[in-house]
């Protein structure tokens, strides 16, 4: 209890210079427990949306997937989707023809710009998707104004998410004006209402910042090919979804040669997968920030160093009245673990009101469970036992005859 008095005041005497010390551990922890909650948030994200399109869903995508004996998938290839699909359109239309599909709808990402017309405003961070006449309906997607994709319109229409409407033409009842995608003049018919649904399972879009165009006018952007990244499908009842999951992999395997260049995933396994996704991105971004955790810990070790020389007459007064090796080292270490843990508990304080900074430009918000405080709890101590340590036996090493001749 002594030690740790002493400790404190010693803390206390140099107020400022502990505060700096403790800033690089704050930030380090802040830094990670943000990078952590917004994973966290991510997966939450998901697995809300897949609740809420049911369990009815499956996902066709390119690139084959690992699976253990009991067909549980282990391993996805994500960098399929990064090359040409392999999903074709004689693949979609195999699709429709299997028993138990209710409806089904390709998505095409077109790459390429959305401006006014004449071209005074630019759109940013948005996507252009061409698709079929059941998007709409296989989502769950509502019209603010208009209609969706039709057979009765022509292939020049466009539907626009509402954030994309009124960004670029200043309104959500934009019904008969005209934009131009890749430089093609196309007419507005139908502009979603507000949804939630970001997160198409293994892929994000923003449907509210998206354009949607007919899978033909996609083709014409893309030399006549139906480069289709994923397709969507609604089967009739969720109970005979792997049934019907096991038929579309027999017929589309068919069209393949045998080749297994494609997986079909039912919405557990799209959580799963994307999941894995999501870990991984954050694991790699809070590698990288834990640099800065490294950087707190060697300025305590450094201010702890010059404490030290700075306090070496202090030392060995203490030791010349009955102090211990033991109490020295428990004193220096309380001191570099406070620093540590304070620093630790204000940076995961920190964190919820950067977290709740960052959730008001995302469709999602950052959540930071009890095991994220604990993790940055821990981690906090550990940097203050490791880069302390070193200094504090330096301290009760330190010969008392030899401390009591030093002059500050």
């Amino acid at each position: 209890m002594v030690d740790i008095k002493i400790a404190l005041k010693a803390l206390y005497a140099t107020k400022a210079r502990t505060a700096l010390t403790m800033l690089g551990i704050m930030v380090g922890v802040a830094s990670i427990t943000v990078v952590m909650s917004l994973g966290e948030g991510a997966k939450q994200k998901v697995q809300d949306q897949v609740s809420q399109l049911g369990s009815d869903m499956l996902t066709i995508r390119p690139g084959q997937a690992s699976r253990d004996k009991n067909g549980i998938i282990t391993n996805y290839n994500f960098l399929a989707a990064l090359g040409a699909s392999t999903i074709s359109e004689q693949d979609f239309e195999t699709v429709k023809k299997t028993p138990g599909v209710v409806m089904a709808s390709p998505i095409m990402v077109i790459n390429g710009s959305i401006n006014t017309v004449p071209k005074t405003t630019a759109a940013k961070g948005m996507s252009i998707i061409a698709t079929n006449t059941d998007f709409d309906k296989l989502f769950k997607l509502k019209l603010r104004s208009g209609e969706f994709l039709n057979t009765a319109t022509s292939r020049e229409t466009v539907v626009l998410g509402q954030e994309l409407a009124i960004e670029m033409l200043g309104s959500d009842t934009v019904i008969g004006h005209k934009i131009l995608i890749r430089g093609q003049e196309f007419t507005v018919i139908g502009v979603l209402d507000r949804t939630n649904n970001q997160t198409n399972f293994s892929n994000i879009y923003n449907f509210n910042r998206t354009a949607f165009i007919q899978t033909d006018a996609g083709k014409a952007f893309n030399q006549g090919i139906a480069q289709i990244q994923q397709v969507n499908v609604r089967v009739a009842t969720s109970a005979n979804a792997r049934d019907i999951g096991r038929q579309l992999q027999q017929a589309i395997l068919a069209n393949h040669g045998g080749e297994e260049d494609f997986t079909i995933l039912n919405p557990e396994e799209s959580i799963k997968i994307t999941n894995d996704l999501i870990k991984t991105l954050t694991t790699l971004t809070a590698a990288v920030a834990s640099v800065s955790l490294i950087v707190g810990g060697i300025g305590i070790m450094n201010i702890m160093l010059v404490s030290i020389t700075e306090r070496t007459r202090e030392i060995g007064i203490r030791k010349s009245v009955g102090a211990t090796s033991a109490q020295i080292l428990r004193q220096f270490l309380i001191e570099a673990l406070t620093m540590s843990v304070v620093g630790g508990l204000i940076g995961v304080v920190l964190a919820y009101g950067v977290a709740f900074v960052i959730g008001t430009y995302l469709d999602f918000l950052p959540i930071i469970t009890w095991r994220i405080a604990l993790i940055a709890f821990t981690v906090s101590t550990i940097i203050g036992v490791t880069f302390g340590l070193a200094p504090a036996i330096k301290a009760a090493r330190k010969d008392p005859i030899e401390a009591l001749r030093f002059f500050n």
